[in-house]
C-alpha cells in the first residue's frame, strides 16, 4: 500500500450496486489515498453529487453495461469545467468489453483481481495526471472509437497491429498477426499485457519516444521479446492518437518481424568474414589467375610474404613473371599446362622472389568459372621447404624411435616364426641377466620356464595362422642366475604387405613384484579370515534351505560343530520365522541388503543384516551379520522412561497453565467486565440527569484497581520479578508475604549459607518447590504454623518445608494431584532427591536436595 499525504488525496465517486463489492472496493480506494463517496444508483450519482468537484469516478462494469453512455454524459457535464477521470473496474476483461467501454467515454479500465498493491500503482498514474492538470478540459468532445472503426482492416493486415495507452502502456487492441508474432494463445491473452515491461527487452518509456519522434514513428527497429522470453527484432511504424485536450491518449502502430532478415544478414556477414579470415589467414599462398591472360587477379598475404611482393605488385604480374628466369621457364609452362588440364598437383615448382632468390613450391591447381563466365585458375602454393623439412623430421623420428626402442623402460623383443630372437633392447636383456648380443639368435624356449612351454607354443601357432590378432599372457622366464622371473607379454604380428607374416614383436613387463603383492594379498586374506572369526558380530552363511553352512565363532554356550548343518529356525521363536522368510524374499527380488530385528530362544536381542552371497543365482545363499543389541534395547527402554517422565512434566505445565487460565477468567476477567459495565452505565447516566453517575464511576475505578492488583498477583505467581533481580531468598520472602496476604498460617523462614546467586533453572526449581508446598500446606494441612529451612552446604542446596497439620497417606494420593509429582520430577531433572515424611495427624515434612550450580553472568552485564 502506498503511503498518502493530505495533499495527494483524490475525491472519488464510487458507483456500485452490490453492497459487498461496494464496501470492499471503497475500503481499498481509501487505503490507496482516495476520499470515497459510495453510491448505489446512477441517478443519485449524476444529480446529487455531480457538482461537488470529484476528480475521479469509479464505475463498475455492471453499471456501465446498464446505463454506461447516459452516466458518462451526466458526469462529463459538470459545472465549472472540471472533467472527472472515469475509471471502469472489473475482475475480468475481453476485447469486446474494452471496445464498448471506450465507446461509452471511459478514460481507463482497471482489473481489480491482482489486489490492493496493483490498484495503488494504477491510481498513482491517475494522481500524477491530476497533479499535472491533464484532466482539465473546457470542451469535452466525443472520443474516437479505438477498437471498432478499423477492426476489419487490422485483421487483414499481414503484419502485426496494436493500439496501446500512453500512460497505461497496455495493449488495448491487437490483431492475430501480432498474437502469432509474440507467441500468445489468442488476442484475449495478449490484451492487457504491459508493452514496456513484458514486450520490450530493455526498459522503455513510450512518452519519451513519442516526444523524440514528434508523435510519428516510421520504420524504427526495436528489440522486443516473445511470451517465452525469446528475443526478436521488429520494425515499428505508427502514430499517436490525441484527445480533445490535444494530449497523447493512445498509440497505434504496425509491427513487422525482421528477426529472420536480421539473422540472415548476420549469418551472411559472418560467413563472409569467416571466408575472408580463412583466405587471409591461410598459411599457404593463393593465386587466382585469369585463364585467358594468365594474369593474377587475386592473392592473399601468405603469397605476398612468400614472394616478397606487395599485393598491388602481384596483381600486375602473370604466372610467367614468377618463373621468368631462363633455367626455370620450362617449369612455368608446365605449371600452366597442368592448370589447363584441371585439378593437378605439381611438385617442386621453382618460383623467383622479388629479391631474385628461387624458392621451390608444391602447387595445386583447379579450374573454375568466375563471374562473367570467364575461366580462372586457383593455385594453392605451399613452399616445398616444409615437405623437405618433414622428410628430415621423419628421418629424425626414425632415429628417435630407435633410441626409444633401445632405452624403453619395458622390454621389447622381435622374433620370427620359429621363436628365434632377431632383435631385443637392453631392458629385456638386462631383465634376464644377459646382454642384447648374447640373446640374438637364441630360441625364446631356451629362456622360458619348462612349465610354460606346451601352452605357449599352441598360442604362438594360432597367432601366426591368423586365428588371433594379438596375444596377451603371463609367463615365467628363467634368469641367467637360475631364478624365476614373472612377466606379462603383449604379442602382435608386424604388418608386412605382400609377404607372409613372419615376425612378431613383444612388449615385456616384469611383474615379479606384482606376483609378490598377490601372494601378500592371499596372506592378508587369511589374516582377514582370522579377524572375522574374532569379530564381536556373529557372521553366518545360510544355505537356500536355511541350514547354517558357516559361522565365524562360537555364540555363547554353543560350539561351532553343534551349529553347522542346523536350521537357523531352531534358534528363534516361531513368530520370527515369517519375518526371516519375508526378508529373504525381498532380498532375492531387489538384491539389496535387508535388516530385521529378532529375539532368540535365549532372550538375547539381535539386529540381523541379510546380504546376498551369490548375486548371479536366484536360490542364493544369504550372509547373516548378527549384532547383539540387548544392551541397546535396555538403553532404549530407559529413554522411553525418560520420555514418559517428560510427558508427565508437560502435564504439570499444562495444569499450571490451566490454573492460570481459571484465575484470569474467574478473577481478572470478571473484574474488568464489571468495570466496563459500570463505566458504560456511568456514560449513559451523564445524559440522564435523574440517574446518579458517581456511584457507577467509583465502582468501576475500584474494580480496575482490583484487576490491576490481581494481574500483579498472577505475574508474581508465575515468575516474580524479584526472583530475577535479587535471587531465591528475597523471592521466597516475597512468596511468604503473598501467603500472609491471603490469610495463610504464619511462616518462619530460616536460611543458612546462601551467599551466591544460583543458576536460573535451579532458582526457578527451588521457587516452584517452595510455592507448591506452601499452597498444599495452606489448602490441606490446617496447620497453625509452617517452617521453611533453606541452606547451602558441600555443593548442595537443601530446602525443607515442615507443617504440623493433619498430614496424609502418600499411597492414597490420586493421579490427578500434580503437586508432589511436580516436586519429584523437578528434583529428578536437576539430579536431586526428594524425601517426604507424613502420616495422618502428625504433619508433613518435605525435604529436597539439589546439586549446587552457581550463576554465570553474561559478558557485559
Amino acid at each position: 500500500m502506498i503511503a498518502m499525504n493530505r495533499d495527494s488525496i483524490i475525491r472519488t465517486l464510487l458507483v456500485e450496486s452490490c453492497p459487498t463489492a461496494r464496501g470492499e472496493l471503497a475500503e481499498k480506494l481509501r487505503r490507496c489515498g482516495c476520499r470515497v463517496t459510495p453510491m448505489e444508483c446512477d441517478e443519485e450519482a449524476s444529480t446529487s453529487h455531480r457538482t461537488e468537484g470529484y476528480a475521479l469516478a469509479v464505475l463498475s462494469v455492471d453499471r456501465m453495461r446498464d446505463h454506461g453512455f447516459w452516466l458518462c454524459r451526466q458526469l462529463r457535464s459538470v459545472s465549472g469545467g472540471t472533467d472527472p477521470f472515469i475509471l471502469a473496474v472489473s475482475d475480468e476483461w475481453d476485447a469486446g468489453r474494452l471496445a464498448w467501454l471506450f465507446e461509452a467515454g471511459v478514460d481507463d479500465c482497471l482489473n481489480t483481481a491482482p489486489g490492493e498493491s496493483w490498484l495503488a500503482t494504477r491510481l498513482a498514474t491517475v494522481r500524477q495526471r491530476i497533479a499535472l492538470g491533464q484532466l482539465e478540459r473546457e470542451n469535452v468532445s466525443p472520443r474516437p472509437n479505438p477498437l471498432g472503426a478499423t477492426s476489419w482492416l487490422t485483421k487483414a493486415l499481414p503484419h502485426g497491429f496494436f493500439r496501446t495507452g500512453v500512460v497505461e502502456r497496455r495493449f488495448l487492441q491487437v490483431n492475430q498477426a501480432l498474437v502469432d508474432m509474440l507467441g500468445y494463445e489468442s488476442e484475449e491473452d495478449l490484451l492487457g499485457v504491459d508493452l514496456s515491461t513484458d514486450v520490450y527487452q530493455v526498459p522503455f518509456n513510450p512518452e519519451a519516444a513519442i516526444a523524440q519522434f514528434g508523435g510519428q514513428v516510421s520504420g524504427v527497429e526495436l528489440p522486443w521479446k516473445r511470451k517465452d522470453g525469446t528475443p526478436i527484432t521488429v520494425r515499428v511504424s505508427g502514430q499517436v492518437i490525441r484527445g480533445a485536450d490535444d494530449l497523447p491518449v493512445q498509440f497505434e502502430g504496425i509491427v513487422e518481424d525482421i528477426a529472420e532478415k536480421k539473422r540472415a544478414e548476420t549469418d551472411l556477414r559472418e560467413t563472409r568474414d569467416e571466408l575472408c579470415a580463412i583466405y587471409d589467414g591461410m598459411a599457404d599462398g593463393i593465386l587466382v589467375v585469369e585463364g585467358a591472360t594468365n594474369r593474377v587477379i587475386r592473392t592473399n598475404p601468405a603469397m605476398c610474404k612468400l614472394m616478397g611482393y606487395s599485393e598491388a605488385e602481384l596483381l600486375r604480374m602473370s604466372v610467367r613473371d614468377l618463373c621468368r628466369s631462363a633455367e626455370h621457364g620450362a617449369a612455368g609452362e608446365l605449371l600452366l599446362a597442368d592448370a589447363e588440364r584441371g585439378s593437378r598437383l605439381t611438385v617442386d615448382v621453382p618460383l623467383q622472389r622479388k629479391d631474385g632468390s628461387v624458392v621451390y613450391c608444391d602447387v595445386a591447381t583447379n579450374r573454375f568459372e568466375c563471374r562473367g563466365g570467364h575461366l580462372c585458375t586457383v593455385c594453392l602454393v605451399r613452399e616445398a621447404t616444409a615437405r623437405r623439412h618433414a622428410e628430415e623430421i621423419l628421418a629424425k623420428s626414425e632415429a628417435r624411435f630407435r633410441a626409444l626402442f633401445e632405452g624403453a623402460a619395458l622390454g621389447v623383443v622381435l622374433s620370427d616364426r620359429e621363436s628365434r630372437v632377431l632383435q631385443c633392447n637392453a631392458t629385456f636383456a638386462n631383465m634376464l641377466g644377459y646382454s642384447p648380443e648374447e640373446l640374438l639368435g637364441r630360441l625364446v624356449t631356451e629362456i622360458t620356464h619348462p612349465d610354460e612351454l606346451g601352452e605357449e607354443k599352441q598360442r604362438i601357432r594360432e597367432l601366426f595362422d591368423g586365428d588371433r590378432e594379438s596375444l596377451r599372457l603371463e609367463k615365467r622366464f628363467l634368469h641367467r642366475g637360475g631364478s624365476t622371473i614373472w612377466c606379462r607379454i603383449a604379442l602382435s604380428l608386424l604388418p608386412e604387405p605382400g609377404e607372409r607374416r613372419r615376425h612378431v614383436i613383444g612388449v615385456v613387463e616384469d611383474i615379479s613384484s606384482r606376483k609378490l603383492t598377490e601372494q601378500a594379498l592371499r596372506e592378508s586374506e587369511r589374516m582377514l579370515r582370522g579377524l572375522a572369526e574374532n569379530l564381536p558380530d556373529i557372521i553366518t552363511l545360510v544355505a537356500p534351505d536355511w541350514t547354517i553352512q558357516y559361522i565365524n565363532r562360537e555364540p555363547r554356550d554353543r560350539s561351532v560343530k553343534e551349529i553347522i548343518g542346523q536350521s537357523v529356525f531352531l534358534f528363534m521363536p516361531p513368530e520370527y520365522r515369517r519375518v526371516f522368510v519375508d526378508a529373504r524374499r525381498r532380498l532375492v527380488a531387489s538384491r539389496q541388503v535387508q535388516t530385521v530385528q529378532i529375539r532368540d530362544n535365549f532372550g538375547w536381542s539381535w539386529t540381523v543384516r541379510m546380504v546376498p552371497f551369490e548375486e548371479d543365482r536366484k536360490d542364493t545363499s544369504v550372509l547373516l551379520i548378527c549384532t547383539d543389541i540387548t544392551d541397546q534395547q535396555a538403553a532404549a527402554e530407559a529413554v522411553q522412561q525418560e520420555q514418559d517422565a517428560l510427558r508427565r512434566m508437560l502435564e504439570l505445565f499444562e495444569r499450571d497453565r490451566e490454573l492460570v487460565a481459571f484465575e484470569i477468567h474467574d478473577g481478572f476477567s470478571q473484574q474488568l467486565t464489571g468495570a466496563l459495565l459500570n463505566f458504560e452505565a456511568a456514560r449513559q447516566a451523564i445524559f440522564q440527569p435523574a440517574q446518579p453517575v458517581d456511584k457507577n464511576f467509583d465502582l468501576g475505578v475500584q474494580l480496575l484497581r482490583e484487576s490491576i492488583a490481581e494481574s500483579r498477583r498472577l505475574v508474581r505467581g508465575l515468575r516474580p520479578p524479584v526472583l530475577d533481580e535479587f535471587g531465591i531468598v528475597p523471592a521466597i520472602e516475597h512468596l511468604i508475604e503473598d501467603h500472609h496476604s491471603v490469610g495463610g498460617s504464619p511462616v518462619q523462614c530460616v536460611t543458612f549459607g546462601m551467599t551466591d546467586r544460583l543458576a536460573q533453572p535451579l532458582e526457578s526449581a527451588l521457587f516452584r518447590i517452595v510455592q507448591e508446598t506452601l499452597n498444599n500446606a495452606r489448602k490441606y494441612s490446617q496447620s497453625k504454623r509452617i517452617r521453611i529451612n533453606l541452606s547451602q552446604k558441600d555443593e548442595r542446596v537443601r530446602v525443607e518445608v515442615r507443617d504440623w497439620g493433619v498430614g496424609f497417606n502418600p499411597e492414597e494420593v490420586g493421579p490427578d494431584h500434580f503437586g508432589l509429582r511436580g516436586i519429584r520430577e523437578r528434583a529428578r531433572l536437576l539430579g536431586g532427591s526428594v524425601e517426604i515424611e507424613t502420616e495422618p495427624g502428625v504433619g508433613t515434612r518435605i525435604c529436597v536436595e539439589l546439586p549446587l550450580v552457581r550463576r554465570v553472568d553474561a559478558v557485559g552485564d
